[in-house]
């Protein structure tokens, strides 16, 4: 970072030039094939149903971290924000649309929709307790007391995250958080939410299956580790809900003209993905649940190495003109490997970590969207099955609901409710400061 009323020279670039340093680099790297000259893949013309679901149930999350000022040691602490929105999409059909713009009245637009929200405050570095714990332990038992008492479908979201675990959960062993303890515990048994280690006696939460402890530390931000609660929350929410309405005839109805919406993949990366294979688990029993409906679960993803691939594909002539308006691709794992994300292993790409799978739709008004799509009734790898029964239900929604320049309606509104914006995020954390 440059010093305050510093501009950037030419120095390090006439010495790169005089060094040779990128020629000696370009020698070296192996040259790819440039992404316009390849054929495009198998985009198929797509078929419209009629049997548009009447919801579309979107979630969303949004996190701020930042340091609360006049505070020594430094000292942080975050908000997380998950919301979910649902959406009237048959009202939503008949709104007017504004006559310059062609968007929908902002106002009408927020009559087809209702929505909740799970907030909640977590300690960052060196931000310890009133009642003596310290950051670690308290950030621990912060993500333990949300994942009790919050819920959306009946049961709260440790009795989900217990489900996810799966009924071998005792097998499971986690680090023991007393960083002088060596012990790996077991998680929590079934219908448990805390144990205690056996070597130290320290308290065991169920969330510490989530291992965000892991990378807590007050020796610097601890951005990622709430950024991992967020993620895990978003996914326990989405399982909370469909688990609730599974529960009951009306509601397992009800899950059959419902479209799940989720920004971002359909994935469980890093640590979480532990929830992963319970997740496939319990899409399948609620699919099984369904028949002759079917779940719908689906994400769209905005940025990524999926995302900036199709997009460079669509490039030429110009922007956004290659790929045919109404065509749809799923790439299966042999084109991902090839084209997108190579391989370092003989796995099938995301089969560890991903519960959806990949699907591109161009639109017929040119929205290109970037989404993945659940199929319970698949065996993984997802991207080497046949086509999801869901497919053209989904294209459909896509179809519909694709707005403005390659975005989603529904996590668009779902965001709006999620988001906390940067700068007012930052003043309520260093508010603080000033609490007594």
């Amino acid at each position: 970072m440059p010093y305050p009323n510093e501009r950037a020279g030419f120095f390090a670039v006439r010495d790169l030039e005089r060094r040779q340093i990128i020629e000696a680099f370009g020698g070296q790297l192996e040259q790819g094939s440039n992404l316009p000259r390849d054929p495009l893949p198998a985009f198929e013309p797509f078929r419209q149903t009629n049997n548009l679901r009447s919801t579309v149930v979107a979630l969303d999350g949004s996190s701020i971290y930042h340091r609360i000022p006049a505070r020594l040691p430094a000292t942080e602490a975050g908000v997380i924000s998950i919301s979910i929105v649902q959406i009237n999409v048959d009202q939503l059909a008949n709104l007017s649309q504004l006559p310059e713009s062609g968007a929908i009245d902002p106002v009408q637009l927020r009559s087809t929709e209702d929505g909740r929200t799970l907030q909640r405050a977590l300690p960052g570095r060196n931000a310890r307790s009133v009642d003596g714990k310290m950051s670690r332990d308290w950030f621990r038992s912060s993500v333990q007391e949300v994942l009790e008492t919050a819920h959306f479908g009946g049961e709260t979201l440790a009795e989900t995250l217990h489900a996810l675990l799966g009924n071998t959960n005792t097998q499971r062993t986690i680090k023991c958080p007393n960083i002088h303890c060596k012990s790996k515990p077991a998680t929590p048994s079934l219908g448990q939410m805390r144990s205690r280690c056996k070597k130290c006696d320290s308290e065991i939460f169920l969330s510490d299956a989530l291992r965000a402890q892991e990378i807590f530390s007050d020796e610097e931000p601890c951005g990622d580790a709430h950024g991992r609660i967020r993620h895990a929350l978003e996914i326990l929410c989405l399982m909370n809900l469909l688990r609730g309405l599974a529960k009951i005839k009306n509601g397992q109805a009800a899950l059959g003209k419902i479209a799940f919406v989720l920004d971002g993949p359909l994935a469980a990366f890093s640590t979480i993905a532990v929830l992963q294979s319970g997740i496939l688990r319990e899409l399948r029993r609620i699919e099984e649940l369904l028949s002759p409906n079917h779940l719908l679960v689906m994400s769209a993803v905005k940025t990524g190495a999926f995302v900036q691939h199709f997009s460079e594909l669509d490039e030429a002539p110009e922007p956004d003109s290659r790929i045919p308006l109404g065509t749809a691709f799923l790439p299966d794992n042999d084109y991902i490997r090839e084209k997108i994300v190579p391989g370092t292993t003989d796995q099938p790409w995301g089969r560890t970590t991903y519960f959806g799978r990949p699907l591109v739709v161009k639109t017929y008004d040119g929205q290109r969207l970037f989404l993945n799509l659940a199929q319970p009734e698949a065996d993984p790898p997802l991207t080497d099955a046949p086509f999801p029964v869901v497919l053209n239900e989904a294209i459909t929604i896509a179809e519909h609901l694709g707005i403005g320049h390659h975005e989603f309606l529904p996590l668009r509104r779902a965001h709006a409710k999620a988001a906390i914006p940067l700068q007012m995020g930052k003043a309520i954390i260093e508010s603080l400061a000033r609490a007594k």
